[in-house]
């Protein structure tokens, strides 16, 4: 199943480097780093959050 995992570079709380291990656990899964905000990346970087969520669902299998 397509994943996509996010994570804002000063997060304080969820560290990236956590996030991180998606790829380990999940080879599927993507990756997104946003490099302007912490914890809240969605409200920090809504113009980048929204680039990357649409790339990915572009880019998604679609089930019949």
């Amino acid at each position: 199943m397509p994943m996509l995992v996010m994570a804002g570079r000063y997060d304080r709380v969820d560290p990236p480097l956590y996030s991180r291990q998606y790829e380990e656990f999940a080879p599927q899964a993507e990756f997104g780093m946003l490099e302007k905000s912490g914890h809240n990346f969605f409200l920090e970087e809504i113009p980048a959050m929204v680039r990357a969520l649409r790339a990915f669902l572009a880019e998604a299998p679609v089930s019949p």
